[in-house]
């Protein structure tokens, strides 16, 4: 098992978030660790491995996701990536189990959005994990 961070409130700041550089000097990246924190208090989760580079889970409960979707008892996944040299390590699925995890311990199931999934190259992953009966 690899280690991994949930940003908090707390330590996001200091936190590389693969698209959001944690130096001032790149405001985009300032920006979204804004929206992220602004999200957090709603149960917005964004998983990272703790390791510079893109490996990240990101969901909320659909209930508060801010994609058009409607349900209840669902969390969203916004995104699931793994790039670069962290691919085929099993950080996915140990990103994706968490979080299935996570949302059983609410009394939840999981949502995917089926284009970032299949922009970020681990389709393979969701599908695998659905037809094994082990996503609800």
């Amino acid at each position: 098992m690899h280690e991994y961070i949930n940003l908090t409130a707390d330590n996001i700041a200091g936190e590389h978030i693969c698209c959001a550089i944690g130096d001032p000097k790149h405001q985009a990246g300032v920006e979204k660790k804004e929206r992220i924190r602004a999200r957090l208090s709603g149960g917005h989760v964004f998983r990272k491995l703790n390791a510079r580079g893109k490996t990240f889970i990101e969901y909320e409960p659909v209930e508060s996701a801010w994609v058009p979707v409607v349900g209840r008892n669902y969390e969203y996944i916004y995104r699931l990536w793994v790039a670069g040299s962290f691919k085929g390590k099993g950080i996915g699925r140990e990103l994706l189990e968490h979080a299935i995890s996570d949302a059983r311990k609410k009394g939840d199931g999981m949502k995917r959005h089926t284009g970032e999934a299949d922009r970020a190259g681990v389709r393979g992953i969701f599908c695998k994990m659905w037809y094994n009966g082990r996503w609800r």
